[in-house]
């Protein structure tokens, strides 16, 4: 299981919502990927209080973000391996694509990802297909909705909402702030922001992972 969370960065002049929520845009040349914070485990090993979480950033490529990419690249791939490795069945059937989690991976984080490789050639379009589009994602974002009886409608969370809810501590701001960051060369800020979000997608993570099991349903 790969659990994730990517920041990509918007230039100034191109913070304009033209009646989207989401700005960044993976096709735009200027839009680019900062990078992200990631944290694998197999389906059966626990998560710990300290987990060790693998950071790759484009100022440690010397702001090349195709070397970025293709490190992104190999860590999913090393990925896939070990999710074909663990040999895990579940309701009877070999779980041997790999698992990720996340909070926009399945709309966003993952499509993001291939244009951003697609624009760098990092791998032949369907190689880059297969790595990013054929993961099994579990995405907080639609799962938590049974947490809102309230809701006649099943909408997608926001990760604060999601935090709000299960009442959970961390990063609630929007990621709008990253992009000033960026622009301040406040690098570390960024860093720190991306592991307490990595560290409440853990937590919301195992606290649903508790009421289904437990079969307690409310919050």
């Amino acid at each position: 299981m790969l659990y994730f969370d990517l920041e990509f960065y918007v230039p100034k002049e191109e913070r304009i919502r033209e009646g989207r929520s989401l700005i960044v845009n993976p096709n735009k040349k200027k839009h680019k990927l900062l990078g992200g914070t990631f944290f694998s485990k197999t389906y059966d090993s626990k998560i710990s209080k300290k987990p060790n979480f693998k950071q790759l950033w484009l100022w440690n490529y010397d702001n090349n973000e195709m070397k970025l990419l293709e490190d992104i690249y190999t860590l999913f791939k090393n990925e896939w391996k070990k999710s074909q490795n663990d040999k895990k069945w579940i309701l009877g059937k070999p779980a041997s694509e790999l698992l990720v989690c996340g909070i926009g991976v399945s709309w966003f984080d993952l499509q993001a990802l291939y244009c951003r490789s697609s624009r760098y050639n990092i791998d032949k379009p369907d190689q880059l297909y297969d790595m990013y589009f054929k993961c099994k994602h579990i995405e907080l974002s639609n799962v938590t909705s049974f947490l809102f009886p309230e809701e006649k409608y099943i909408y997608p969370k926001t990760a604060k909402e999601i935090m709000n809810r299960m009442n959970i501590q961390g990063e609630k701001d929007s990621s709008k702030n990253v992009w000033e960051m960026y622009d301040n060369r406040d690098f570390n800020s960024i860093e720190n922001r991306t592991t307490q979000e990595l560290e409440a997608i853990l937590d919301i993570y195992r606290k649903l992972q508790y009421k289904i099991v437990s079969k307690k349903y409310k919050s």
